[in-house]
């Protein structure tokens, strides 16, 4: 509401670009709020860009319409996952391990960590094809759910989120073309240093936790990537 408020004040002229705003203060006593929650409010204004804040001086007006953003929208980790509805996969490998200081700042968490490594192929359900070789990192707080991954041919992060009530807050997901190691290449049947499709996925939950981490080479011709992005403008 106090960004929305300032937004349209900011719009009508209220308040002119170059201008400065009223103290955190005086906004919280105007709207009967807490300064944290107007510092919220200031820092949704600066990321439109209709404001920046100079240390010693405040929040200046710097547009009278905010920019516009781009956001990425799926309604599910299976829309994200478009690769799924018709394949299916096998597990050939799992493994309880340390990690050490490379693998932890690629993971996210603290060297000497005890996670388990699933190596996994993805087959198409009518030809059984192969498309897709992957490397699944989940912490070994989660490990109950391996079993039921083998059992009942269930993504790891899904089961988490069912049975571990671990709610997803973040996906970042880094999509990269890749020669594929000579390992990679005999799993899907390709030569060493062929092109392929590079899928890197974090999983995060409350508090930042590192949920599963995933990393997936693909058969460039096996897969299309779609994804849908709504524009959002300012609140006015």
């Amino acid at each position: 509401p106090i960004a929305r408020a300032l937004d349209r004040a900011i719009g009508e002229g209220t308040y002119k670009v170059g201008t400065v705003l009223p103290s955190e203060a005086t906004l919280a006593s105007s709207f009967g709020a807490s300064r944290h929650t107007v510092r919220a409010a200031l820092r949704h204004l600066q990321h439109t860009g209709l404001i920046s804040s100079q240390q010693g001086v405040g929040s200046i007006v710097r547009a009278d319409r905010g920019k516009s953003r781009y956001t990425q929208s799926f309604d599910s980790v299976a829309d994200l996952q478009q690769y799924v509805s018709n394949t299916d996969f096998d597990v050939i490998g799992r493994e309880e391990l340390v990690v050490d200081s490379e693998l932890a700042a690629w993971l996210g968490c603290k060297p000497g960590e005890r996670w388990w490594h699933v190596s996994t192929t993805r087959y198409t359900k009518s030809d059984d094809a192969r498309v897709a070789f992957s490397e699944i990192y989940i912490p070994c707080a989660f490990a109950s759910v391996l079993d039921d991954m083998e059992r009942t041919k269930t993504s790891l992060i899904v089961l988490i989120e069912r049975q571990l009530g671990q709610a997803i807050t973040e996906i970042r997901q880094d999509i990269s073309a890749v020669a594929a190691s000579a390992a990679e290449a005999a799993i899907l049947g390709i030569s060493a240093g062929q092109p392929a499709l590079q899928i890197v996925r974090h999983y995060l939950g409350a508090g930042n936790l590192v949920l599963e981490v995933s990393r997936t080479v693909f058969l460039p011709q096996s897969v299309a990537y779609s994804m849908r992005v709504r524009l959002t403008g300012a609140l006015s």
